[in-house]
């Protein structure tokens, strides 16, 4: 499956809707909105975006419910910091240099990136027109800016290259804030584990969405490295995969984790209700402009 596929289906994956407050629990009324319980059973990959900037009325509609909820049950989750917030001023900004990537020409990319171009940002282009590009965003944190082959952005943060701690969406150039998800490890983000071949990490997270909060075992397995090629680029690659298992629903994403450039990309995503992993393939990996 593309990854673009997964678009038509974004809404659906939405976190399920229930607000919680200290009081009370306030369900969200789906049969409303024809929006059936059973949809909310399986989350996107973190290079999709987890809402659509041309949303339906009805699409909009949903979001806006729920945050005049949260607001009326003095609900923070809408406003919660980003983990970079502290130390960046936060992370969940569009600017026009992610767009500027598309239209830079060959000649900025003109040696292949490592490590140090991490402060000025990695491109990493898919096979369907996806585009990821990796930046440091402060210690122990890379930011990645997701444009997609029809021009939604996204944005994603992690730890240490390679762990997710937050994403969101953008819609209209402005974030929405009922697509952002906090991911909280129980290990501080500095002591989390670099990948190396022949190991594993197990660990815990607090998942913070819009709708609620909830615990999250994480496995993470690293295989033997390997060398591939991404264009005329060449790179030692450590596959892993990571195997994220709540109260409701369990998934997988495959991981390709480049030391050389102290990275790691999506390589494979699959739900629990998904027969088979849907794959995506980088094909080139170039230098940011900007």
């Amino acid at each position: 499956m593309a990854v673009t596929s997964f678009i038509k289906h974004l809404i659906a994956a939405m976190q399920h809707p229930t607000l919680r407050s200290g009081r009370k629990d306030i369900a969200f009324d789906e049969a409303q909105y024809d929006f059936p319980d059973e949809q909310h059973t399986d989350l996107q990959p973190r290079n999709v975006s987890r809402a659509c900037s041309g949303r339906s009325g009805r699409d909009r509609q949903i979001a806006n419910d729920a945050q005049q909820m949260g607001a009326a049950q003095g609900d923070t989750s809408l406003n919660r910091v980003s983990p970079l917030m502290k130390i960046k001023g936060g992370m969940m900004k569009q600017t026009s240099v992610v767009l500027g990537l598309l239209m830079a020409p060959a000649s900025a990319w003109a040696a292949c990136p490592n490590s140090a171009d991490l402060n000025n940002g990695i491109q990493l282009v898919q096979s369907d027109g996806l585009v990821e590009v990796f930046r440091s965003a402060a210690d122990d944190y890379v930011q990645v800016d997701v444009v997609l082959p029809d021009g939604e952005q996204t944005q994603y943060v992690l730890a240490r290259g390679v762990y997710l701690v937050e994403r969101a969406a953008f819609d209209d150039g402005e974030v929405d804030p009922t697509s952002r998800v906090t991911n909280e490890f129980e290990t501080p983000a500095a002591r989390l584990p670099l990948p190396q071949a022949g190991t594993e990490f197990r660990g815990n997270q607090r998942v913070h969405e819009i709708y609620q909060t909830y615990d999250e075992k994480v496995h993470v397995q690293w295989q033997d490295a390997v060398s591939m090629n991404f264009g005329r680029c060449s790179y030692t690659v450590i596959p892993g995969h990571v195997e994220y298992v709540n109260s409701r629903t369990s998934y997988t994403e495959g991981l390709h984790y480049l030391p050389q450039l102290g990275l790691a990309y999506v390589s494979s995503y699959q739900g629990a209700a998904m027969d088979a992993p849907s794959t995506f393939r980088v094909v080139r990996i170039e230098k940011a402009k900007g």
